[in-house]
Parts: structure tokens; sequence; C-alpha cells
């Protein structure tokens, strides 16, 4: 948000639209992160998510409903914060990119996603090391 607010002098989300005109990259790395927060496979987020699911779950239905209800509204104000990309531009406010600003997100977005397509085969490289 810092980076959008950079570009666009703006803070309030009723004041922003359609930015994915003017930040294609930035938008389609934030929808990765974005992915990740929610706990969507592949990316790693997912195995946090999942394990805290299945950790609740040995302990209390009622705390592992309740880590699923939480995973449901991280989706739902993700959405409505993404749709800041979506849409025509209000106000004739157009977002532009930085590569210093954008540059970060991009890697921590694959990061995310890479960590977490590798993450099944390092599970199994640490279950082996530890003999399990």
């Amino acid at each position: 948000m810092g980076m959008v607010e950079h570009s666009t002098g703006r803070r309030d989300l009723r004041e922003l639209g359609g930015l994915m005109r003017g930040m294609p990259v930035t938008a389609a790395a934030v929808g990765l992160l974005m992915l990740s927060i929610i706990g969507i496979p592949p990316t790693l987020g997912f195995f946090g998510k999942f394990y805290v699911v299945v950790a609740a779950t040995r302990v209390s239905l009622a705390l592992a409903v309740g880590a699923v209800v939480a995973a449901v509204l991280t989706l739902l104000y993700m959405l409505r914060l993404y749709n800041i990309f979506l849409g025509e531009p209000r106000d004739g406010v157009v977002g532009h990119e930085s590569w210093v600003m954008t540059t970060p997100v991009v890697v921590l977005a694959a990061l995310t996603t890479g960590l977490g397509l590798c993450f099944p085969v390092f599970v199994r490289f640490v279950e082996r090391g530890l003999g399990l």
C-alpha cells in the first residue's frame, strides 16, 4: 500500500481503482502475495495455514473451525483491497511503477511462490535427515 500511496498520492481506497493499467507488474506481484496470505496453494502461505489447521484439529474442532473462519475473512478483506487494481481509474488517478519500489515486491512474490512449489521437497529432505 505504501507503493500505491507513493505512486498516486492517495490513501483512501474509495478513491482508487484501475491501477492495474499503470502498475501491471505491481498488481501481479501483489496478487501473488495476497494468494499466499490467504493460503492458496502452491504459495508458501498455504503450508503455514494448512499446518495451523491440522494442529488445531488435534486440540479442538472449534479451534480448527476458528482458523478456517479466519482464513475466509482474510480472503474477503484481501479481495476488497485488490479492487484498487481492478476496474476503471477513479477521479483520473493513475498509478505508475518505480523499479525501486516494485522490485522488492516482485522478489517476495517470486519467493513465496517458488518456496511454496519447493516446500514438499524441502520437507522430505528434512524428514530424511531426521530419520523420520
